[in-house]
């Protein structure tokens, strides 16, 4: 009986989020203590933004070249309505763009206060946090799709989820807030979901596609007949969220004097940047041109997979989902080199495309997602190596 009774809480949302955490406690724990408990590990600091006379005040222990975009929200987690392209020892490399994407670091700033010491400690728990709250709604979310809730897992342990909790990323808050709209639109509950919508569009810009996706979905709506409830979507639902995005981009435009959705420099032709990344990682130079390139494979395989379970998936889903992927094949060449740069750009895509192929009747869909947790382990392996072999600053 005993047995019984923990097999299914194991099997329910609090049981799934539980082992969610334990995971990725397990995880974070590994990779503070290989980099010696540095705070700094965790910031991905690079010496072409951090003046060095400031090193002492933020605790800086290591830091590489370039560093990694968490820098950045690190900087704006310690003012994060600011106007200084260069404050507290640290440059933003692309204010308007760097702060469209305002949540996470006010909400870090709202816990720690601006304190450079506790800001970092912040950071990792709202991601942690993030995670266990999605893999909670996500399992409430499939179940009313009726599907198995254990699934949630294979989001879970999508690997861009290891990379960002270790980077300092928006990503897990972003999708935490995408898959409580989805839950509770489902529940019918618009205007909440509408709200939740809002709020990832000011954590990740890119999930306002989603939004647009549900526009299209309700334009469609008016010139069919029959229409299952799911796309029932009342027109404040995606107009909410496109007018506080809209408010915003006009606030930062007042500013910096540009928009900040076309300071991104990451989109371009389709097709060009894919080949020419696909093209240069054929030179096998190293290790990491080869899983890149294994990692790549997999992902047109998948996309192509869930291309032929749309016809069972939502609306709200499939074409916000097939708006994502023109988006994917449009990134840059800086994006699809390197792993962190695809698993974070391609996150909504593949967070949606999981959820398609759980509704799908298809008897393959289990071997198809069972590896998205195999390159979570990669993913965080690699994070572990890479960060380790930062050296110590000296002295």
């Amino acid at each position: 009986m005993g047995s019984n009774k923990y097999g299914k809480i194991l099997k329910s949302p609090i049981g799934l989020m539980l082992i969610t955490a334990i995971v990725y406690s397990t995880y974070i724990f590994i990779y503070f203590s290989l980099n010696q408990y540095s705070p700094s590990a965790f910031l991905w600091l690079g010496e072409d933004f951090v003046q060095k006379g400031s090193l002492s005040s933020h605790s800086v222990e290591k830091i590489s070249k370039n560093g990694y975009d968490g820098q950045f929200f690190y900087r704006l987690a310690l003012e994060p309505l600011t106007n200084k392209k260069t404050d507290f020892g640290i440059t933003i490399d692309n204010p308007p763009y760097r702060q469209q994407r305002i949540l996470y670091p006010l909400l870090v700033w709202s816990l720690a206060g601006g304190n450079p010491s506790s800001t970092v400690f912040f950071m990792v728990l709202i991601n942690f946090l993030s995670i266990c709250g999605l893999t909670f709604f996500g399992a409430r979310l499939l179940d009313k799709l009726k599907s198995d809730m254990y699934g949630v897992l294979f989001i879970s342990f999508y690997p861009g989820f290891a990379i960002s909790i270790t980077r300092g990323l928006c990503e897990p808050l972003a999708i935490f807030f995408v898959f409580l709209c989805f839950y509770s639109f489902l529940k019918r509950e618009c205007f909440i979901s509408s709200i939740t919508l809002a709020l990832a569009v000011l954590t990740k810009e890119t999930t306002l596609l989603i939004a647009v996706g549900a526009g299209l979905v309700w334009l469609s709506s008016k010139t069919r007949k029959e229409n299952p409830a799911a796309d029932q979507i009342p027109a404040f639902f995606f107009i909410i969220p496109g007018l506080i995005y809209l408010a915003w981009q006009l606030y930062l435009f007042q500013i910096w004097g540009t928009v900040p959705v076309l300071a991104a420099a990451n989109v371009g032709m389709p097709f060009i940047g894919m080949l020419s990344s696909f093209s240069s990682l054929l030179s096998f130079k190293d290790i990491g041109h080869f899983i890149y390139l294994i990692e790549i494979i997999w992902i047109f395989i998948f996309g192509g997979y869930c291309l032929f379970q749309l016809s069972d998936g939502y609306r709200l889903f499939s074409i916000p989902w097939m708006l994502y992927a023109i988006l994917a094949l449009m990134l840059g060449t800086d994006i699809w080199d390197n792993h962190p740069g695809f698993y974070r750009a391609l996150f909504e895509l593949h967070m949606l495309g999981i959820l398609i192929v759980m509704r799908s009747g298809s008897r393959l869909k289990y071997y198809f997602l069972s590896l998205w947790p195999v390159f979570w382990l990669v993913a965080s392996s690699c994070e572990i190596y890479i960060q380790s072999s930062v050296p110590f600053i000296p002295g």
